[in-house]
């Protein structure tokens, strides 16, 4: 097992958005994540069966619509139904409408 207690230690800038990134994606035992070569990225996409769920951590304060946009883009190429983000101080459940759904 891989921690991130000493992390804070050998930087003296840490950058608590990557801090919880790294935690999260060792705690989950994360094996995928998506990158496309616009840049576009999801941190952690877990497959269960058949279905995929992606995960995005968004560790700040406010989180602006552009901060969901590769979640939903993600979502519309992959067809997945439900997909997750990590705030620092938001609790709760939202609903989006896909292009390609009609829901």
């Amino acid at each position: 097992m891989t921690t991130t207690s000493f992390f804070p230690f050998l930087n003296n800038e840490i950058n608590e958005t990557k801090l919880i990134e790294n935690l999260v994606v060792m705690s989950s035992y994360a094996k995928f994540f998506w990158r496309t070569p616009q840049k576009y990225e999801v941190d952690i996409i877990f497959k269960e069966n058949k279905e995929i769920f992606p995960l995005e951590i968004k560790y700040k304060e406010t989180i602006l619509g552009k901060g969901v946009k590769n979640l939903l883009r993600f979502c519309e190429k992959f067809n997945a139904e439900i997909a997750f983000m990590i705030t620092k101080n938001k609790l709760g459940e939202e609903e989006f409408k896909l292009k390609n759904k009609k829901k």
